[in-house]
């Protein structure tokens, strides 16, 4: 059980890294798209709402497979209900963040 327990709580470190790696990057790069041309700004500003999407989108998949990971120290039911809703919360999260993603793409 104790492997268990670490490799939750690596995973779950791994996602919050990937989430705030991804804040990171947005806010600098939008920092730096502040200072360019009209119309470099409006491509940079696109182009960072799709890679902070992918980072956001990416993280919350990490945090779902450390909540599955999760579900193997305590499989009741109670936890499989809090784990269903966590998921089913990340899973509209995550659809909706990957249709704007392929909106922004197409535009």
């Amino acid at each position: 059980m104790k492997v268990i327990e670490i490799s939750v709580l690596g995973v779950e470190l791994l996602g919050a890294a990937i989430l705030v790696w991804g804040v990171l990057r947005a806010i600098l790069g939008f920092l730096g798209s502040e200072f360019r041309a009209a119309a470099d700004r409006d491509a940079g500003r696109r182009r960072l709402r799709r890679d902070l999407g992918f980072y956001l989108l990416f993280g919350l998949e990490v945090l779902v497979a450390a909540d599955l990971l999760m579900t193997l120290l305590d499989p009741g039911r109670d936890t499989l209900i809090v784990l269903g809703a966590i998921v089913l919360i990340r899973i509209a999260i995550g659809f909706s963040l990957e249709r704007e993603l392929r909106h922004e793409s197409a535009a």
